[in-house]
């Protein structure tokens, strides 16, 4: 099922819905004085100038989607051209000041704790033990991958586990059933196989944790995409809180999960960290380009794609350093360059250039006969293994949907809404 075939402008979604939010994140955000004592970890970049870029000479008029918010901000000027300037710019800081505490609140509440990480370390292992005692001369060792370990996870996010083998190629644990059997044969039930998916996996929920868990069998290259997000999730202190805020968003909407024809979480986070590569000055590098000098001998090619990327966090952190601009810029500009600017019809989101390229440059414009190919509405290019769209899934339905989905969300933040009615929950029709 699509569930963005039948989204639209016109839509409501006013039912009612479980509040996700503690009653402390609406209430207002006083400034701080500036004795005040900063926690530096987590709230340092509040001190940073903030520059509001709202003004209604910016306002495309033409787009319904906006206008509303423009009729209304007129309104507000008309209705305030006698008071002080000032006072229109202060009541937006605390708005942004507002809506940063929210993001950030929602952020340290769904951090992995220490209690959480010690679950997965612990299946990690009796998975490890499991199979390593059935097959002893393989060598296999199990690796945790994806939001495990990417710094980009919650404290009940699934567990992905990469099994190893000495030989990628002739193993017999490539087929899932055999993987389900050893699941089964050590106690643990309703094991669920996709072995028709393009990376098959064994999918279980473990009885002594009850964590979800999804097995594959070396799918190496998951193991360099994870590394490739944690390096960029550490190299900026505002990355994670901004990536796992629009996550959520994105799952509160309905709109991560490929399956369905929307974008997996994979996709998302590309599409974050592209934008942040492209802010000016820009808040992360490109680690592909940066890698360009490495020698051809020393280069990571599995299955013929070229993993090799920068990775040296001392010399990285501290790259974004020029850009000064707060999570409440970030989150905005972010919605509006997928409502307003990005040109869906040529463009392609592209972490390993840092920037985008044209859908010519990898041949996924048009076909022969002038049509486009492959689901090919929305372009966003897998880091290494360029050939791939990660996007593919969504067809020209779907797109409709996510482009409204952001409009949607730009309006709110322009008109100054909160997290909580950003991350709505979308309630399909029945």
């Amino acid at each position: 099922m699509n569930v963005l075939k039948e989204r639209n402008p016109n839509e409501s979604n006013n039912s009612k819905h479980e509040v996700y939010f503690s009653k402390e994140l609406t209430s207002t955000i006083a400034y701080k004085n500036n004795n005040e004592k900063k926690d530096e970890d987590n709230y340092s970049y509040y001190s940073n100038a903030f520059s509001p870029e709202i003004s209604i000479s910016s306002v495309n008029t033409d787009d319904k989607y906006v206008k509303n918010y423009y009729d209304s901000k007129s309104q507000y000027y008309r209705k305030n051209k006698n008071k002080k300037s000032g006072d229109y710019e202060k009541s937006i800081k605390e708005y942004a000041i507002s809506l940063e505490k929210e993001m950030m609140d929602f952020y340290l509440k769904n951090v992995p704790t220490e209690e959480s990480k010690k679950k997965k370390l612990s299946l990690l292992k009796r998975i490890q033990k499991m199979f390593s005692e059935r097959y002893p001369t393989l060598g296999i060792k199990a690796h945790l991958f994806g939001s495990s370990v990417n710094e980009l996870g919650t404290y009940n996010s699934d567990v992905d586990i990469c099994l190893t083998t000495r030989d990628r190629i002739d193993c017999e644990l490539r087929d899932m059933d055999v993987i389900k059997r050893i699941l089964e044969e050590n106690g643990i039930t309703q094991v669920r196989t996709t072995p028709n998916a393009k990376v098959p996996i064994c999918n279980f929920v473990d009885p002594e944790t009850s964590l979800s868990c999804d097995i594959n069998v070396n799918n190496t290259i998951a193991l360099y995409n994870t590394k490739m997000i944690q390096t960029y999730a550490l190299i900026d202190e505002r990355v994670k809180p901004l990536i796992m805020t629009i996550k959520y968003f994105a799952k509160q909407r309905m709109l991560n999960d490929a399956k369905t024809g929307t974008l997996s979480s994979y996709c998302w986070v590309n599409l974050v960290i592209n934008f942040l590569q492209m802010r000016t000055p820009p808040i992360l590098p490109c680690l592909h380009a940066m890698s360009k000098d490495v020698p051809e001998e020393e280069r990571i090619i599995i299955d013929g794609v070229d993993c090799t990327f920068y990775s040296d966090l001392d010399k990285l952190k501290g790259f974004g350093k020029d850009n000064k601009e707060t999570l409440y810029e970030l989150i905005y500009g972010f919605f509006k360059t997928f409502a307003n600017d990005f040109d869906y019809i040529t463009d392609v989101v592209s972490v390993r250039s840092g920037c985008y390229k044209k859908k010519s440059d990898n041949g996924w414009n048009v076909s022969s006969n002038n049509t486009r190919i492959r689901n090919n509405y929305f372009c966003v290019e897998e880091p290494f293994n360029t050939a791939r769209n990660l996007a593919n899934c969504a067809n020209r339905y779907s797109v409709k949907g996510l482009r409204w989905e952001f409009k949607r969300a730009f309006k709110i933040l322009k008109s100054r809404g909160s997290l909580e009615e950003l991350c709505e929950p979308y309630k399909p029709d029945p």
